[in-house]
Formats: structure tokens, C-alpha cells, sequence
């Protein structure tokens, strides 16, 4: 997904069907690096966000079914770039809509392959100057999950 910089967008390997579930953005942190002026540079971002997501599945044959999913997220995202010449900050909000509707193939009893179109709107991306930084974007998810069944 190039789409965003949401570090929810890892694939969903959990060993059974979808339920209700949640994501969230993690926090992140960097050090020194260095300009190409060989200027000391600190760079520091923080990223936190929840993204519940929902969905159920559909079976359309003994072995395929259809999973739809809604998610509505919400995040922020703080970055810094400091230098000896000055200091950079960044921060936004940003609230996040996204709907999938992958078709699944149970390829065998705790293996599933599919595919299927995603939709993702950003309700909401505001700098803190205003600035509106909406992103869109159509396209298709490919899904691979497998699971193994510890009861037997």
C-alpha cells in the first residue's frame, strides 16, 4: 500500500476467520544522522493512531467465501528535523475511511489466498498551519493467511 504512511497496512495473518478488530499506528523514533553539508542532523518523529476495523464472513461455496471490511481510523504524526542552522516541525491530525471487499479461496483447511478491491478516503489530514493534505486512492488487496490449529 503506497498510499499512506499508516504503518497498519501490514498484511492480516490472524488464525481465524475476520471479526471485529483493531490496528494501531505505533509509536516510532530515529536518531543523528547527517546532511549532505556534514552538518550534525537529529530527526525524532512520533506516530500514534487506532483504526478499528469490522468486517464478517460471507461464505459463497464450500471453499470460498467473501470477506467485506469497513475501518474508520484516527491518527496524529509529530516529526522534527533539527540542524545546527535551525529547527524543523511537523505535526497533523488526520481521520481515515477504508473499505475492502477481498473474495477468499480456502486452498486447504488453514490456508486461504484472495483478492479483491479496497477504496481508502482520508475524511480528514490537517497540518498546523491548516493546510489540508487529503489522499485517496483505489486498488486491489491481495490477502495469504494461514493458521495452525494448537487444539489437536
Amino acid at each position: 500500500h503506497a498510499r499512506r504512511n499508516r504503518a497498519a497496512s501490514t498484511p492480516d495473518l490472524r488464525p481465524q476467520y475476520p471479526k471485529a478488530t483493531s490496528a494501531a499506528d505505533g509509536l516510532h523514533s530515529s536518531g543523528t544522522a547527517r546532511d549532505l553539508n556534514d552538518a550534525p542532523t537529529d530527526r525524532a518523529s512520533t506516530s500514534i493512531g487506532l483504526g478499528p476495523r469490522i468486517g464478517t464472513n460471507v461464505p459463497l461455496t464450500k471453499w470460498s467465501s467473501f470477506w467485506p471490511q469497513v475501518e474508520l481510523g484516527y491518527g496524529t504524526l509529530s516529526f522534527k528535523l533539527s540542524s545546527r542552522d535551525g529547527t524543523n516541525q511537523h505535526s497533523s491530525k488526520r481521520m481515515w475511511l477504508e473499505l475492502s471487499a477481498p473474495v477468499l479461496v480456502n486452498v486447504s483447511s488453514h490456508f486461504l489466498l484472495g483478492a479483491g478491491p479496497y477504496f481508502f478516503h482520508e475524511l480528514y489530514n490537517t497540518d498546523q498551519y491548516g493546510t489540508d493534505n487529503k489522499a485517496e486512492s483505489v486498488g486491489v488487496n491481495l490477502v495469504l493467511a494461514g493458521w495452525f490449529d494448537l487444539r489437536r
